[in-house]
């Protein structure tokens, strides 16, 4: 027992109390000099390094406790409850549910996207004149299209997590009866079931990235079209120096409403309302 005692004897470190609580020391962290000193010349052991002070010792086992907490709720969770929960649903939980959650978040600040575009709309016809009016209508069409892609890219990624949803829980069973399927030999007609599903899968990830590089197309292109669609009246029957006093506020405004008209109605509304009804 003795002998136990001495090898599970934690060592008591050197205490330098000079060092961490001199003002200078802890903003230039300079009661790392000797040991980074030290640690260049062979290595660190752990008598090298200094003892926490008694406030930070405090502080970092309440955090330690608290965290251990949490970790210790799994183990007062009732058996059933646990076997309600697949590994391919909590996968599945954190893989897709938090993007979703996230995007709700991140696109609160949107919501006055549609307020944005009246505004600016109006300052266009007032600054420009009547002759933005092709802009406008390419912009509502331009609207009107990108709303329609962004529901079908909904309805593709509802199909991608039904389908991964199932592939995850298809090699949970494979995984949990491997015995039968070794003794009935059952191994390739479960590999061809799991490869189907998986190229289904794909199919729908390159659908959901053609749709995405049509997004990110439209978001590049749209100030300078939308500007010449606002501006092919103005050429035609224009002085030169009237269009460029048009082209100064058209411009800005025109790439203004960049992000609101090509992404912003098209995927951001559709998946911050998604994710908030699914949270």
């Amino acid at each position: 027992m003795g002998c136990d005692a001495s090898i599970h004897r934690y060592e008591k470190l050197d205490e330098k109390p000079d060092e961490r609580k001199s003002f200078f020391g802890r903003l230039t962290f300079g009661f790392l000099s000797a040991i980074i000193q030290t640690g260049n010349k062979r290595p660190l052991e752990e008598a090298d390094l200094s003892s926490l002070e008694l406030e930070s010792t405090r502080y970092l086992t309440e955090k330690l406790d608290n965290e251990w907490q949490n970790e210790m709720k799994i183990m007062t969770t009732r058996h059933h409850i646990l076997a309600e929960r697949s590994s391919a649903y909590v996968i599945n939980l954190i893989s897709k549910d938090m993007i979703h959650i996230h995007q709700a978040i991140a696109n609160v600040a949107s919501l006055q996207a549609p307020l944005e575009i009246l505004v600016v709309f109006c300052l266009l016809w007032k600054l420009v004149g009547w002759q933005t009016f092709g802009g406008v209508v390419f912009s509502v069409i331009l609207i009107a299209y990108q709303a329609a892609l962004g529901g079908v890219f909904k309805m593709f990624q509802d199909k991608v997590v039904r389908l991964t949803d199932r592939r995850l829980r298809l090699i949970y069973d494979v995984i949990s009866g491997i015995r039968v399927l070794k003794m009935n030999a059952w191994e390739w007609c479960f590999r061809d079931l799991v490869s189907g599903v998986r190229r289904s899968e794909l199919s729908l990830v390159y659908k959901k990235g053609v749709i995405l590089a049509g997004y990110l197309s439209a978001y590049s292109c749209y100030p300078i079209v939308s500007s010449f669609v606002s501006l092919f009246p103005v050429f035609n029957g224009w002085e030169s120096a009237y269009c460029s006093e048009c082209l100064r506020p058209l411009w800005p405004f025109s790439a203004r409403f960049q992000k609101p008209v090509t992404i912003l109605f098209a995927y951001e509304f559709p998946c911050a309302v998604s994710s908030s009804n699914d949270a």
